[in-house]
């Protein structure tokens, strides 16, 4: 699991290397047809050489198929996105799998989830009203094009995200990329790459 303690953060080349193959996972199976529904850290296992396995897909459907009740809410409330809370499962789409990406990623990011609410209705109506904040509201020293990935997966309306799990893949990886120029650029000596970056990252040439 990629979880942390309550509070700690995980730094942004994991994060980046997590959302990356979750990405490459999401695409081959959008491809199929088969959308997850219910993407959270404790659903994201990375094995010690570097793969993210994605886990449980007990919520999946298939796209041409609606089998989740009308009326019925499935999902994990600290991710979940407007769409789900609808209620019609025909709301729900691949761009629903990359809000939770990018809820991942801001959890792991800033340390906290961020949606507001002392019960579960009031968590319930705010991930349906409230949009997102802007990840940089929280942590202000991400670099733009981190925060940029990030921001447009968590757009309140599907229409604003991105169009496919490929293309925020490939997102990641221009903003991976610019980490690294970035840190070269200032003269940062770059670390030996964890198992995780180069099984997400180095492999893709």
């Amino acid at each position: 699991m990629i979880s942390r303690m309550p509070g700690e953060r995980v730094p942004c080349v994991d994060v980046l290397a997590v959302a990356h193959q979750t990405l490459d996972v999401l695409d081959a199976f959008h491809a199929r047809g088969v959308i997850h529904r219910d993407l959270k850290p404790a659903n994201l296992f990375v094995t010690t050489p570097g793969i993210v396995k994605v886990l449980d897909f007990g919520f999946a459907q298939l796209r041409s198929r609606r089998t989740t009740a009308r009326g019925m809410v499935l999902g994990t409330i600290a991710y979940m996105a407007p769409e789900q809370v609808s209620g019609n499962p025909a709301d729900v789409d691949e761009r629903t799998d990359l809000f939770e990406v990018g809820a991942v990623m801001f959890h792991t990011l800033t340390g906290a989830t961020f949606v507001e609410g002392t019960t579960m209705l009031e968590r319930v109506t705010n991930v349906g009203k409230k949009p997102a904040p802007k990840i940089q509201t929280r942590v202000p020293e991400l670099p733009g094009y981190v925060a940029d990935v990030v921001d447009r997966a968590l757009a309140f309306r599907k229409q604003d995200r991105w169009e496919s799990a490929g293309d925020m893949r490939d997102a990641v990886w221009s903003a991976h990329s610019a980490l690294v120029r970035a840190a070269k650029s200032a003269g940062l000596k770059l670390l030996e790459p964890s198992p995780l970056v180069k099984a997400s990252f180095h492999l893709r040439r």
